[in-house]
C-alpha cells in the first residue's frame, strides 16, 4: 500500500475501518476489509499518498495520531 513490498501477511499490520474511522488492527481479527503496511514508514507513506482511501474504495478519514495510538 505504502511501498508496494509483498511479505508474509503475519508480519504486516492490519488497519480496517469501524463506523468509517481508519483504526489499527494489531489482533487481526476486527471483522471487514483490512489494508496492509509492512511497518510504520510505510502507513505513514500510505496516510501521506491516500493509499488507505485507494484499499477501501471510498473516502477514509485519518487521524494523524493513528500511529501512535495502540
Amino acid at each position: 500500500m505504502g511501498c508496494g513490498t509483498s511479505t508474509d501477511k503475519s508480519r504486516l499490520q492490519r488497519f480496517v475501518l469501524v463506523d468509517g474511522r481508519l483504526q489499527a488492527d494489531p489482533q487481526q481479527r476486527l471483522p471487514g476489509r483490512g489494508a496492509y503496511a509492512c511497518d510504520d514508514a510505510c502507513a505513514r507513506r500510505a496516510l501521506a499518498r491516500g493509499g488507505f482511501s485507494r484499499s477501501f474504495r471510498r473516502a477514509v478519514p485519518t487521524d494523524p495520531d493513528l500511529l501512535h495510538s495502540p
